[in-house]
């Protein structure tokens, strides 16, 4: 089975089992930013990107660090940066899990130039101060001719984020595709409509991917 991984990031999985192949659809360039004040209690890192380009580490680590969901907390990890992460990860996920664990205090929001703003407005709405870094940004690639023989060739592909599958149905998809697509989060699968696909949804971080893609398929 040939799976095409679309994640920036290199999956273990990847470099163990021959069958997962990562082959990106676009490329994270780094962005200088600074921190203008340290008035904060709270960090929250919207993408395993935001951890992978942030400078600042050393000015927070006696704050509350938040991952929005489970690569971004690896990522942390990895780092050896406690965090805290919600049951439901997404920007909905977090706020209820702010809300709900009483995380109060004003928020710094790590995220790429194109991220969504959700959690700063949710922030606001109740109340506290939100401001937001842009640590990097996402660049397609010029042209996707390179790619076509391998995404052509593919069994699976998963997209790891909106902009990869939307990159993927304006770029290579042709509806001579054989390939089963799946998706990392319910935002994801949900702009299948609007290329007239099905995209099924999958735990990226299972211990026995391969195994459940199996079974999906």
């Amino acid at each position: 089975m040939n799976i095409i991984d679309t994640s920036t990031s290199v999956r273990l999985d990847s470099i163990k089992n021959s069958e997962i192949r990562n082959i990106p659809l676009f490329d994270i360039k780094r962005l200088n930013h600074q921190l203008d004040h340290l008035d904060f209690e709270n960090v929250i890192f919207q993408s395993k990107s935001s951890v992978d380009c942030f400078d600042h580490f050393k000015f927070i680590s006696e704050k509350k660090i938040f991952a929005i969901g489970e690569g971004t907390a690896l990522a942390l990890k990895n780092k050896n940066i406690s965090t805290l992460v919600p049951e439901k990860f997404g920007s909905k996920g977090l706020i209820d899990f702010i809300k709900r664990k009483k995380y109060g205090g004003n928020s710094l929001i790590i995220k790429g130039a194109e991220g969504l703003s959700i959690v700063r407005d949710e922030l606001v709405n109740l109340g506290y101060k939100a401001s937001e870094i842009s640590c990097y940004e996402r660049e397609k690639f010029i042209s996707y001719s390179h790619l076509r023989a391998d995404y052509d060739g593919a069994d699976v592909i998963i997209f790891t984020s909106l902009f990869s599958a939307e990159i993927y149905f304006q770029e290579l998809f042709t509806k001579n595709s054989r390939a089963i697509f799946l998706g990392i989060s319910e935002r994801i699968c949900s702009c299948a409509d609007k290329f007239d696909v099905k995209i099924n949804q999958i735990d990226y971080f299972s211990k026995n991917l391969v195994k459940d893609i199996r079974n999906i398929i």
